[in-house]
């Protein structure tokens, strides 16, 4: 995770499969926060990318984890 780009409500890892979090967890009652890996072995050219979100439901002030959101490149 030392090597984690993150990012607030906003997904960094794209690739080829629907990213729907914000129709499942509507940004007016979650945030989330995402964790992304960028490739890592070179012989991959960056294709072997991975990201973790956490979404988080708003309840007043305070926060909540509800989700896990797992990403990768796939071919």
């Amino acid at each position: 995770m030392n090597k984690a780009e993150t990012a607030l409500n906003k997904g960094l890892g794209q690739g080829t499969t629907l990213n729907n979090i914000n129709e499942v967890y509507p940004k007016d009652s979650y945030d989330f926060v995402e964790y992304h890996i960028a490739g890592v072995d070179p012989a991959n050219e960056g294709m072997d990318w991975r990201s973790l979100r956490l979404v988080f439901e708003k309840m007043g002030e305070d926060r909540a984890l509800v989700g896990i959101v797992h990403d990768q490149w796939t071919p």
